[in-house]
């Protein structure tokens, strides 16, 4: 037996069960124990594993003590047993057993390997936003705006898109936005809304009022980047492209509180969703919540979104984020245009009213068949005067031939004077007499038709005319009609809202600092199978495993000891001194 001895020694280390110490060698690993040693034996007696030392001195004298090793020495063979110190009894006034457990860690550290597991919790080896989402189980409380955006294109002051059926350039029909459309827009600035009015009213005074079908409005910075070389008062091109903007914003990395300051996690899984988010609002009150770590450019700390119309009237804006929850193929991420399902509509900005000159609209589709009854009647007036002027003519010549004819033959009887002078006088100054009444009640009834006829002539072409400015009269005292949009208030486009808004969103800084420190404590939720790497971290890894198994040349019962470390959560620090030191920087060391 004389070859089989013990050396002990008693420390006062800052290692706890579940707060180990690795190290990158056994030489290493004993030079910190030698280093805080307290006291030593040897030789001493062969120590077995029964759980208990006895060594000399009063118990009060191990109260700085609260580990140690034993270093067993057999034929040869040298191996070194740490254990904590659980208990000090006194046996005697100079002998103190003391109560020991096996530290299986540090006993088999070289020795024992981790299989396969699963892991529930570690530190991480890549922190890259995004990487870890899992779910964990925090109170979030509420959420204040870290930074809100705004479509600054869709803001400011608006220009008019008026609507035509009818155009002078000839027929109408085109393409906007691969939608048809028999409507012809024109444009006018937003400084130039006079030329507008003018456009109306020159329209309504040529008859064409109601070929406006609409006149539309829209932001104005937004159609000078779609359009930048156009005019006011020029007409829209026909276009088959969707107009698109392209936006980039800065992604915030501080949690902002209410009167409380901000604060700046370490731990990139707060800059995913939940405990951040990217919520998009309309002026309708529609929104959508994304989450930061599905954008693509979220890696170079920026979000992108698409904001995209038609120039039509009542345009539709849609906002979506540009390479959103896009997959990647080979290790390399694929760019896509947007990622419509996430996408955002709104009308904003509606339609206008405007003034519609009934009469002058209505004289100008009329004014024609006006003058063409007026210059009908004047015609008939003349015609029917000529018509009654020569009848009177006729008949007043007519009825001198029929008294002429009459005279002469009157004047034929005058041969018979000589057979009977007394009768053929008398006939002849009768029938004298009756050819000349005759011919002047002919010559009075020609007058009198002639005159009966000219009135009612004047009279029919005078009603004609009264009845056309009657006609014009009623026109013009109807008032003008508003057409358009009428019952819409605009309250957003006069207010400066009519935009889509950007916000990022984060918990409070408290909570965020308390779930931060939690991650700083025990890193994330990572459930996976896979060989847990205690050493990828500067300072410390804590790993947690579910049914985790350990293999070595080493008794079961310690084999397993060791797996219950793991299973139970176990915190392993890398260097000496720096237990403890949460506020360190946990920098990743291995990928």
């Amino acid at each position: 037996m004389s070859n089989m001895i013990s050396n002990i020694s008693l420390c006062d280390v800052e290692i706890t069960p579940t707060h180990q110490l690795d190290f990158d060698s056994i030489s290493e690993q004993k030079s910190y124990f030698l280093n805080h040693t307290i006291k030593q034996y040897y030789p001493c007696k062969y120590q077995s594993r029964k759980g208990t030392i006895k060594v000399k001195g009063y118990v009060d004298t191990f109260n700085n003590v609260n580990y140690g090793y034993y270093t067993n020495e057999y034929n040869g063979t040298i191996k070194t047993y740490y254990f904590w110190i659980v208990e000090k009894i006194a046996l005697a006034r100079e002998t103190t057993e003391l109560i020991i457990q096996l530290d299986v860690f540090q006993t088999w550290l070289f020795d024992f390997k981790i299989n396969r597991c699963f892991i529930e919790r570690e530190h991480v080896n890549n922190d890259s936003i995004g990487y870890h989402t899992i779910a964990e189980d925090f109170e979030l409380g509420d959420y204040t705006n870290i930074n809100v955006e705004y479509i600054e294109e869709m803001t400011g002051n608006v220009c008019f898109l008026l609507g035509l059926t009818d155009s002078e350039q000839g027929a109408i029909g085109g393409v906007y936005g691969k939608s048809y459309s028999g409507v012809q827009y024109k444009y006018y600035s937003s400084s130039d809304y006079t030329s507008l009015s003018d456009e109306i009213s020159d329209l309504c005074e040529n008859g064409k009022g109601d070929c406006i079908a609409f006149i539309g409005q829209f932001p104005e910075k937004f159609f000078k980047k779609t359009f930048p070389g156009i005019s006011s008062g020029a007409v829209l091109p026909y276009n088959n492209s969707v107009c698109s903007l392209l936006k980039t914003y800065e992604f915030k990395k501080n949690f902002i509180g209410v009167n409380t300051g901000s604060y700046t996690p370490r731990n990139n899984k707060l800059y995913t969703y939940p405990y951040m988010n990217i919520t998009v609002t309309s002026p309708n009150g529609n929104n959508i919540v994304l989450k930061p770590e599905l954008f693509y450019a979220m890696q170079m700390n920026r979000f992108l979104f698409y904001v995209q119309t038609v120039p039509k009237v009542n345009p539709t804006f849609s906002i979506t984020p540009y390479d959103y929850n896009n997959f990647s193929i080979d290790g390399t991420s694929t760019i896509y245009d947007s990622s419509i399902q996430d996408s955002l509509e709104c009308e904003c900005f509606g339609l206008c009213s405007w003034n519609n000159d009934n009469f002058a609209n209505w004289y100008a589709q009329h004014q024609n068949s006006i003058k063409a009854q007026s210059l009908n009647a004047s015609a008939n007036y003349r015609a029917n005067t000529t018509v009654y002027d020569n009848s009177y003519k006729t008949g007043k010549e007519n009825n001198s031939a029929n008294f002429d004819t009459a005279t002469a033959t009157n004047l034929l009887g005058l041969g018979n004077i000589l057979s009977n002078p007394l009768g053929t006088a008398t006939g002849f100054a009768s029938g004298e007499l009756t050819a000349a009444n005759n011919y002047n009640n002919t010559n009075r009834s020609l007058s009198t038709d002639l005159s009966n006829n000219k009135l009612l002539n004047r009279t029919d072409y005078n009603n004609t005319i009264r009845s056309l400015m009657a006609s014009v009269s009623d026109a013009q005292v109807q008032p003008n009609t508003a057409k358009g949009d009428t019952s819409g208030s605009g309250l957003d486009v006069a207010r400066d809202t009519a935009t889509f808004f950007i916000m990022q969103k984060g918990i409070k800084p408290e909570h965020a600092k308390m779930i931060d420190d939690y991650f700083t404590m025990y890193g994330y939720k990572v459930n996976r199978l896979d060989v847990p790497n205690f050493k990828t971290r500067k300072v410390l890894n804590y790993i947690k495993t579910v049914g985790a198994t350990v293999s070595g040349n080493i008794p079961l019962a310690d084999r397993e000891e060791i797996a219950s470390l793991f299973d139970n959560g176990l915190t392993v620090w890398h260097i000496p001194g720096n237990l403890f030191r949460y506020d360190l920087n946990n920098n990743i060391i291995w990928r």
